[in-house]
């Protein structure tokens, strides 16, 4: 299942001039549709060079994580919003998994034999600012990707 919405300009970022897509996702095709759904946001937005890719790959690597750690089923919906504005994309997900705070996991990868942990850390090397917070049942991450790519 894949619904969209378009967010009229500046609802959710405080800019007059951003583009914004809600969308929500499930079933078995969920991670495909939310890639998909970030690279076409990506194209209509005019991001492009390193960021477009590098916002699609983001999106996979969490709507994934929800899937395959944070106990969601092809039930469960994933609500993905993509707010772009002059300077960066704020990518909010919303779902009601397992609740997880990706900004307190440091270290060394927990599940080495399948590379646990690095999609995590690509998201951290890549994003300025990472939030998480959950209530009733439901859980909001929010991160910031700059439109211009840092030298790492």
């Amino acid at each position: 299942m894949l619904a969209e919405r378009a967010i009229p300009d500046g609802v959710g970022s405080g800019e007059s001039n951003s583009v914004a897509k809600r969308l929500i996702v499930s079933g078995p095709t969920a991670i495909h549709n939310a890639t998909a759904a970030a690279r076409a946001f990506a194209r209509d937005a005019g991001i492009d060079g390193a960021v477009a890719p590098r916002l699609a790959i983001v999106v996979e690597e969490l709507v994934t994580n929800l899937f395959d750690h944070g106990g969601l089923t092809g039930h469960d919906l994933v609500q993905v919003e993509l707010v772009a504005s002059n300077d960066e994309i704020i990518l909010t997900i919303c779902d009601k998994g397992e609740p997880f705070d990706p900004t307190l996991v440091r270290g060394p990868h927990q599940i080495p034999a399948r590379g646990g942990g690095a999609g995590i850390e690509l998201v951290r090397a890549w994003a300025t600012n990472t939030e998480y917070r959950t209530a009733a049942g439901q859980n909001q991450l929010t991160v910031t990707l700059p439109l211009t790519v840092r030298d790492q």
